[in-house]
């Protein structure tokens, strides 16, 4: 039996976008999704794609994968969310680069994407590339990340390559690992 959607949330929610440098393309999509398990739990979802920025229609691609990601989610039972993730980001990415294999306009078109999932009182996570998830305590008003950037930074900080007080300055800031669009597999890590 899937998810019922529900008309709010029994948490506070809420969601805005803003487009960063003057004169850029606002290619960050979002969604906030409520629903009731089958067993009668809360569960509220979270999509968060940044359309990769500097390649063709990356609104496209961000729209697309909160759309088929939340039709995954909205079809889901609740009692598989990594299994969920796992599909969802996978249809999404495979449909990304299928629509810009079709069409010129669209070639070249990728998102990054942060899911997060509160079923009851439990919290799931699922992300690819480096839109950030953090996780915030309000006892201790502190924020963690959750997230690790699927970045060629990240990755050269780990190795031991640069040090992480290199990254704000180092010439491949932005350079994606992993995202969706791509004629690869795409693994979200949860």
């Amino acid at each position: 039996m899937p998810l019922t959607p529900a008309p709010d949330s029994n948490l506070i929610t809420a969601a805005s976008t803003h487009p960063g440098e003057t004169g850029k393309n606002n290619e960050d999509r979002y969604a906030l999704l409520f629903f009731r398990a089958p067993g009668g739990e809360p569960v509220t979802a979270a999509i968060v794609c940044d359309g990769v920025g500097g390649h063709n229609a990356g609104e496209v691609a961000s729209d697309l994968a909160v759309r088929i990601i939340g039709e995954h989610l909205a079809q889901s039972d609740g009692h598989d969310y990594p299994l969920v993730f796992r599909d969802a980001v996978s249809a999404a990415s495979w449909r990304i680069a299928e629509l810009a294999d079709q069409d010129n306009q669209h070639r070249g078109m990728a998102t990054t994407c942060a899911i997060a999932v509160v079923h009851g009182r439990r919290l799931y996570v699922a992300y690819v590339g480096d839109s950030r998830l953090y996780l915030y305590r309000h006892a201790a008003d502190a924020f963690r990340q959750v997230s690790v950037d699927h970045t060629w930074l990240q990755a050269a900080v780990e190795y031991g390559l640069i040090k992480p007080e290199d990254m704000a300055t180092h010439p491949n800031q932005h350079v994606l690992l992993r995202h969706l669009g791509g004629k690869t597999e795409t693994q979200a890590d949860l």
